[in-house]
């Protein structure tokens, strides 16, 4: 759920009961609540990214199961079979956008003006009349743009991969890599003419994903986070706030932490 700055609006995910699955977009606001989104079709068709992350989440409801807010909490983003929908807390009913491909975590700017989100593991924003920009493209079949990796979202609980600066002039950006990590093949018992699914698992004492942060301006520039990476692999902890960037980065061990502020221009 989520109290807007004001404390005036509550959004919150509910479905219609025990035996109904499709969870719903509601507001409450002035002593009363409404639905603000009951999606016809509940959006089966998803992108593999989302049913990871479904997975992770042990999300087991259909319809509108995810969304982010600005800052305001006004203007409201979510993906629905893969599309981006946006609506407005004060009035008007969703409407799409028209995105480079299927949609995996879209965030609005704090302002409301844009939408960030990932697909094809490259991290996109897109205005509110579709003007869309890449601006992080993967180097390799291995690696995505603003998505978790699976350590973090698994077994820390963030599930997030990309952060907007308040301003809403840079992100900040997970980048993953997981061509050392190694493959596991997953059949489907129900379907034993399906061929197994390759997934990349990494098992305890086996190599994690390489995962760094860019700070990635709308201008275009582009900032490494810098930090030990090889004592400290794991980020179970990123943001950003009127402050800047802050991360918390951990050892293998999980017996250390460190929690760091970032300079949003040298890393």
């Amino acid at each position: 759920f989520t109290v807007s700055a004001d404390g005036r609006r509550v959004l919150f995910l509910r479905t219609g009961g025990g035996a109904d699955p499709v969870s719903r977009l509601w507001l409450r606001e002035d002593g009363a609540e409404r639905v603000l989104v009951d999606p016809l079709v509940p959006g089966d068709d998803l992108p593999a990214a989302e049913r990871t992350r479904r997975e992770r989440t042990r999300e087991s409801s259909v319809g509108v199961v995810a969304y982010a807010t600005d800052a305001a909490a006004r203007t409201v983003a979510y993906a629905l079979g893969g599309a981006l929908w946006v609506v407005r807390t004060d009035g008007g009913g969703p409407f799409p956008v028209a995105t480079a491909g299927p949609v995996v975590d879209p965030r609005p700017s704090p302002d409301g003006t844009l939408v960030a989100y990932v697909t094809g593991g490259a991290l996109h924003v897109v205005t509110l009349d579709g003007v869309d920009r890449r601006l992080a493209a993967p180097e390799g079949s291995d690696v995505t743009y603003g998505l978790s990796d699976h350590a973090s979202a698994e077994s820390m609980g963030r599930q997030r991969g990309h952060w907007w600066a308040p301003d809403g002039g840079a992100l900040l950006a997970a980048r993953v890599d997981t061509a050392r990590v190694q493959r596991w093949y997953l059949a489907d018992p129900a379907d034993p003419a399906a061929p197994p699914r390759a997934v990349r698992y990494p098992a305890a004492g086996t190599a994690n994903a390489d995962v760094s942060l860019h700070i990635l301006t709308l201008d275009g520039d582009r900032t490494e986070v810098r930090w030990d990476r090889a004592a400290f692999e794991y980020v179970p902890v990123a943001g950003w706030d009127r402050h800047g960037p802050l991360i918390a980065v951990q050892s293998r061990d999980q017996r250390t932490l460190l929690t760091l502020a970032v300079d949003p221009v040298s890393g």
